[in-house]
């Protein structure tokens, strides 16, 4: 399997989706709105918003410690 991204995968309809770290979204990696690479990983979201969220604090969203919404 190729490598798409970081999160958790899902399998729906044959394509690899991985999970949005700040709003929990699922996330196709080939159409996501937006992704950021930090240290070396690719992480994809569902909105400009979410990547810029990511990008103030990677390690809070990566370790799972974002607020709920």
């Amino acid at each position: 399997m190729p490598f798409l991204g970081f999160g958790k995968r899902k399998q729906g309809g044959g394509e690899a989706r991985v999970k949005d770290l700040v709003c929990d979204m699922d996330v196709d990696p080939k159409t996501a709105a937006a992704s950021y690479e930090h240290q070396g990983k690719m992480y994809h979201f569902c909105a400009p918003g979410c990547k810029a969220a990511f990008a103030k604090d990677p390690e809070k969203y990566i370790s799972g410690q974002r607020m709920q919404m």
